[in-house]
This record gives C-alpha cells, structure tokens and sequence, in this order.
C-alpha cells in the first residue's frame, strides 16, 4: 500500500517495495512532492516513472502540478502476482484500484470505511495485526485502507474468520465491501473483469 507498506531495503538503499511486491501504488500527491522536492535524488527507475506519468496527468491542463485533480497511479504483473505465490488471478489488480478509489474518491472511501465499522471489533483488530505482521505501519487511515484493498482482492480474511463467532457479520461485510468496490468500478471495466466473490 502507498507509503504504509514496509518496504524498506537493507540501510542506504532506500523504500524500494515496488521492486519486491507484485503490485504498487502511488497517489499524486507524493509524485508532485517528488517532482518539486527530490530532483537529482530519486533512483532511475523512479525519475522514469515521474517523466512518464506527469505528463501524461497534465495533458490537457494548463496550470500547475498542484492544482490537478488527485489521482493514483498502480503497477501490476501477473508475472509478479503468480512468483509471489498468487495465481494471477487480478488479486493484486483489484487490490491496488481499491487503494486508487479510497484515496481519490470520498464516496468510495465513505462507504467502505461504513461498512468496515460494522466488523466485529476482535476481527477488526486481528486483521490489523496480520497487516502489521506483513510490515504495514500502525496507522489507522492505512490499516483500513488495506483492509478494504485485502477485502476487495479476496484475500486476509480466512474461513475462520468467516465462520466463527460473527462470521455472518465478517461475510456480509466482505460482500458489501466488494459490491460498493464492482459499483465505483463498473463503468470502467466490464462485468466479466469485475472480482468474483471469495
């Protein structure tokens, strides 16, 4: 996830998780901030990504990087998906457009952050735990933005979770967090595309 996901290299080297995950994310505010504030001192492959997604966000605008509109910019590689032990089945896809909606999208973010309030509480802090297990920070704004990311891909949350106590409630949440994921998603990607329930 953007900036929460433990990603940091051996010392010197730099947050460098796009490089070992299957997919990434990143809003457009911390790629302005890169443009203005770190020129000379990104590593080639980020300067690449700043010289070809910039232009491409201000194409038709006239003003200042700063003035745009917010959005996100993801990377995913079935290749990458399936060596990190996926099936290349757009998991990663689906997880990182989840992170692009509730980042530039205050509906999207309303209705999901709605919905996983009705988790139960020990669910709800047992996914923060396995969240942080994996390295992301313990910041609350992230730790639900993954949730609701994980929830969409169909992955974190286990049968256990499903069947235990509140496992209804855990399911109905999982549903309705991937029903209001397929409904911000459906004019931009056919039926067929959308994820399928877990």
């Amino acid at each position: 996830g953007e900036g929460g996901q433990g990603g940091e290299a051996e010392e010197g080297e730099g947050w460098d998780f796009y490089l070992r995950w299957p997919g990434f994310n990143v809003p457009s505010w911390v790629l302005v901030t890169c443009q203005a504030e770190m020129v000379g001192g990104m590593r080639g492959q980020e300067q690449a990504l700043l010289d070809r997604v910039l232009p491409l966000a201000m194409a038709g605008h006239t003003r200042d990087l700063g003035s745009l509109p917010p959005f996100y910019v993801i990377g995913t590689s079935g290749e990458d998906e399936e060596a990190a032990g996926g099936e290349g089945d757009g998991n990663t896809r689906f997880h990182e457009m989840a992170h692009g909606l509730y980042s530039t999208n205050g509906a999207y973010k309303e209705a999901v952050d709605l919905e996983l309030q009705k988790l139960p509480a020990e669910v709800s802090a047992e996914l923060g735990r396995r969240l942080m297990a994996l390295g992301y920070c313990e910041l609350q704004e992230i730790l639900e933005d993954e949730k609701q990311a994980y929830m969409v891909g169909g992955v974190l949350v286990d049968e256990e979770m499903r069947s235990g106590e509140g496992g209804e409630r855990v399911r109905e949440v999982e549903a309705r967090v991937r029903a209001i994921f397929q409904e911000y998603c459906a004019p931009f990607l056919p039926p067929s595309a959308l994820p399928q329930p877990a």
